[in-house]
């Protein structure tokens, strides 16, 4: 190589190779024709009886050979050893979480919101009953009253429990996958600097030396 910045630092050969080069060339594919069994003449006996029927049996079987050819890929070991770094398996817009919800985990968000909504019918009939529009008493006994009353706050209760607990549910997931985000970004970071670097490095093919050429 003409330019001095391909020639190698350690031994100071212009015998040098870009690694993209040499992974490119060090891959192929060939055609390889072995001789193999390819089918058999059987030989059978076939036998006649008295009352007319006749019946064959195998005696034995002659393989018949031929040539089937085979598509082989090979890498030779110089290309493995100047492979480029693999991308990462999980990126930024693969991270599921808050904001990219599962079907499960929607359905898991209407579980949440079914105390509210029943909690919201027990206020709309109260109204109701409250001014006149329905009678209570008409749908179950006064007996059932107390009973009522007690429900409601249980119900009041469990509901400001659950939406409670979706919230902080909610904020967990956000941050868990915040936080996972944030870890696919820099992990394909890093994977493109090292890309880059990859087709900025050579290999001096008469000591082995890589080094990094700036282009």
């Amino acid at each position: 190589m003409e330019n001095s910045k391909y020639r190698c630092p350690h031994c100071g050969s212009d015998n040098t190779r870009s690694f993209s080069i040499i992974y490119s060339e060090g891959h192929g594919t060939g055609v390889e024709i072995h001789r193999e069994i390819v089918g058999h003449n059987v030989q059978s006996k076939v036998t006649t009886y008295a009352d007319g029927h006749k019946e064959s049996k195998v005696v034995g079987s002659t393989p018949v050979y031929g040539n089937v050819s085979h598509t082989n890929s090979y890498t030779s070991d110089l290309a493995q050893s100047v492979a480029p770094p693999s991308p990462p398996t999980i990126t930024p817009d693969k991270v599921s979480g808050a904001g990219s919800e599962t079907i499960g985990e929607l359905i898991g968000g209407i579980g949440c919101l079914a105390p509210i909504i029943a909690f919201l019918v027990w206020l709309i009939v109260s109204f109701a009953n409250t001014f006149g529009f329905i009678n209570v008493a008409d749908f179950w006994d006064t007996s059932w009253h107390g009973a009522f009353e007690f429900m409601k706050i249980v119900a009041e209760a469990v509901s400001v429990l659950i939406v409670l607990h979706c919230i902080y549910d909610y904020k967990n997931k956000k941050i868990h996958a915040e936080e996972q985000r944030e870890n696919a970004r820099q992990n394909m970071e890093k994977y493109r600097k090292a890309k880059a670097a990859w087709h900025h490095s050579y290999r001096c093919l008469r000591c082995g030396h890589s080094f990094l050429v700036d282009e």
